[in-house]
């Protein structure tokens, strides 16, 4: 009698399944290592960058951005990326500032097209320009320096620039002001005043020194975030920016006595930050000198008070806040209080 013969087992047909999950474990394992080392060289190479860029940029050797111009020793040449020499800028061709990897700054890329006029921010009155500088009452608010002349003088010494677009002198009833853009004068996100830049603040500061007009300085960002170990915001780049500017004008020659900053970081733009070319023109420092005329107070002299005024109660002199404690009542007001 035959055998029977014995039945195969029936054909397991998802076999591959198992094959097939052992691959795509193994290809993930391998991109995610790919992306790891990926991420980790481009911080390495990109910290290298940043820190070679800053050192030249401090120097005066290049510019913010590779492969953008170079202002050198003759401001109106212009160098391409490849050391060719290309002709000197026109009205109709300018320089204009391009966005850097830090934000508040820029490099220098020839655009060949003439700027695009911006409108001013809204003047103050000139009560308004009165109450915010220390005249003196008794002086009745003389005027300075007339501004035509000045305005002349500024277009003569700083022809090149004006033309390239990369100083704009303005004037209105009570301010004129020249507007620098901050990739003329600073690195990248940074406040120190480049080397190729300090003989255009002291051409600035040897025309303003003989005047006696006050003289305030503006620095201005676009909206896109700084965060560095230096710089917590826009707004302290931007102060940063218009310090490092009045100490060269101080130095320059200018007296303290009329000197002062403003700080606006990215609240009082001139263009809109929604494009490339409006953060352009809203990164810059202006320095505004007013028609108005510096005059040193006469100031009072306060008398230490020994001893009350028979019948008054006698009065501490010279409180030390460290003696006491600031408590705030439920109404709002504030006490002070001696500490035991």
């Amino acid at each position: 009698m035959a055998k029977k013969k014995k039945a195969e087992p029936p054909e397991n047909h998802e076999r591959w399944l198992l094959s097939y999950a052992d691959f795509m474990t193994l290809l993930f394992a391998l991109f995610v290592v790919l992306y790891g080392y990926a991420m980790s060289k481009q911080t390495e190479v990109k910290a290298l960058v940043q820190g070679l860029i800053q050192s030249f940029t401090e120097m005066g050797f290049v510019t913010a951005r590779p492969g953008s111009t170079v202002l050198g020793g003759n401001m109106g040449i212009q160098q391409s990326s490849d050391g060719s020499d290309i002709s000197a800028a026109s009205p109709n061709q300018i320089v204009s500032i391009v966005q850097a990897p830090t934000e508040g700054g820029g490099g220098m890329l020839d655009t060949g097209q003439p700027p695009t006029q911006q409108p001013l921010p809204t003047q103050n009155s000139e009560q308004e320009i009165k109450d915010q500088l220390p005249l003196d009452s008794s002086t009745n608010n003389s005027s300075g320096a007339p501004f035509d002349a000045l305005k002349k003088e500024f277009s003569k010494s700083l022809e090149d620039l004006i033309s390239a677009g990369l100083i704009n002198i303005k004037s209105d009833e009570n301010w004129l002001t020249i507007e620098l853009s901050s990739g003329l004068i600073f690195p990248s996100g940074s406040a120190t005043v480049l080397l190729k830049a300090k003989p255009i603040l002291k051409q600035i500061a040897k025309t303003i020194a003989p005047l006696n007009n006050y003289v305030r300085v503006r620095g201005y960002t676009d909206n896109i975030k700084i965060g560095n170990e230096l710089y917590a915001s826009n707004w302290e780049l931007s102060a940063f920016r218009a310090i490092s500017v009045l100490k060269s004008l101080d130095a320059d020659g200018i007296p303290p006595a009329q000197l002062a900053i403003e700080a606006y970081g990215e609240f009082s733009p001139f263009a809109s930050n929604t494009t490339e070319r409006g953060r352009e023109v809203n990164r810059k420092v202006v320095i505004a000198v007013s028609r108005f005329a510096y005059t040193p107070k006469a100031l009072p002299v306060i008398v230490d008070e020994a001893a009350a005024k028979p019948g008054e109660k006698p009065r501490e002199q010279n409180v030390n806040p460290d003696n006491y404690n600031v408590i705030q009542l439920p109404d709002g007001r504030f006490k002070l209080k001696r500490q035991e």
